[in-house]
């Protein structure tokens, strides 16, 4: 796997990836997050395709084009797993420590 450049501070998404470097892999391999726990942590709600295109959004390639997977593949994170509903704003993604 590439060494995926972390986000800086000034970047929406900043916040989730601190989450993630301060996750213990001892006790957090699986981390589930709801979509409010999520915007509680970045301080912002997720962007309307995070669940209208949520299989693109949450999806661990292409980090390039889209910079949110940056915050938990930077950590060595991958969503193993989500469901999300566009017309209720809720959902749970589901992050696993990936084995390097």
């Amino acid at each position: 796997m590439n060494e995926v450049p972390e986000l800086s501070p000034n970047q929406k998404y900043f916040p989730l990836q601190e989450y993630f470097r301060s996750c213990s892999t001892e006790v957090d391999k699986t981390v589930a997050l709801t979509v409010d726990q999520i915007e509680k942590i970045i301080g912002n709600v997720l962007p309307r395709w995070a669940f209208d295109y949520s299989a693109g959004f949450w999806s661990n390639g292409n980090y390039n084009d889209h910079v949110q997977k940056r915050a938990w593949l930077s950590q060595d994170y991958i969503v193993i797993d989500y469901n999300v509903n566009s017309s209720q704003h809720s959902g749970r993604i589901v992050f696993e420590k990936s084995r390097r």
